[in-house]
């Protein structure tokens, strides 16, 4: 039963799970690894051989960032169309040919389109090969999920390597063309990557919902500490005598020592959660 339903979402038989392990992280190395952060190490040479300022660069990354949110938001826009196999195939295109493209002009503007459209078919990239991993490997190999996430890192790695050869050229031009290159070759072996045609669906019991309560609760523990983290290193930040302003009871010896008992107020989470959280 369980097969035949893993079958019917990804048309993938559950004596393969490594065949779409691998084609998963194949996708999400070129998409990320590769689409996304293989400027990094290509823009120390676009400043000094294509004259790209130090604003330019961080808008270039800016114009990326912004496409990946992009992207991301039209995966929550239109479900369908990341449970498409035509929507990955388009937006690997798209990678590649983003990235063969950077080279061909000296123009701002147009480098700044091209990382948009990077940064937007790298988020649909992820958010379908994610949803098609997941759901070839329900029933048959959850534990190979982190290997496809490998792949991002994988591709980074790659990435890095791959500017490190041209040591000796010093081109950015070929490094954007390589690039391109190997996101191709990622791009091909991720290309049958099966996707789930339709939405997997949960069955809620007393139990999940209960573990869901649970996992939500430690995690509002988990939010609360880490914005109190945040207030406490921003407070630092401030000069004495303005934080002396805002509070006057603030102990002197707070800055070198860290806070004091009076300093500490505690903040319980919702039942269940089973401890305590600090907060300023």
């Amino acid at each position: 039963m369980a097969t035949a339903t893993l079958e019917a979402h990804t048309g993938t038989p559950s004596q393969r799970p490594w065949r779409v392990t691998l084609q998963g992280g194949t996708a999400l190395a070129a998409a990320m690894g590769v689409g996304r952060f293989v400027y990094t190490p290509i823009l120390p040479l676009m400043h000094t051989q294509a004259g790209l300022s130090v604003q330019h660069g961080s808008a270039l990354a800016t114009a990326n960032y912004v496409g990946y949110l992009i992207g991301a938001l039209l995966g929550i826009a239109a479900p369908h169309a990341v449970r498409s196999p035509a929507t990955l195939r388009i937006s690997l295109t798209a990678i590649t040919a983003t990235l063969a493209l950077m080279p061909a002009t000296h123009i701002f503007a147009a480098w700044f389109g091209l990382r948009l459209i990077a940064g937007a078919a790298s988020a649909l990239v992820f958010v379908v090969a994610v949803n098609a991993v997941l759901g070839a490997l329900r029933a048959h190999g959850q534990h190979l999920t982190g290997w496809a996430f490998g792949g991002i890192g994988t591709g980074i790695t790659l990435s890095g390597a791959l500017v490190l050869l041209l040591r000796g050229a010093d081109d950015w031009r070929q490094a954007w063309w390589l690039a391109a290159a190997l996101s191709l070759v990622l791009s091909i072996a991720a290309w049958p990557l099966p996707i789930p045609t339709d939405a997997p669906r949960a069955v809620a019991t007393p139990e999940s919902s209960a573990s869901a309560r649970l996992l939500d609760s430690r995690f509002a523990g988990l939010f609360v500490t880490y914005e109190a983290s945040l207030a406490d290193a921003a407070e630092d930040e401030l000069p004495e005598h303005v934080a002396r302003q805002q509070d006057p009871g603030r102990s002197p010896a707070r800055r070198q020592y860290g806070p004091t008992w009076r300093d500490r107020q505690y903040l319980r989470v919702p039942a269940g959660a089973g401890s305590t959280s600090r907060c300023r």
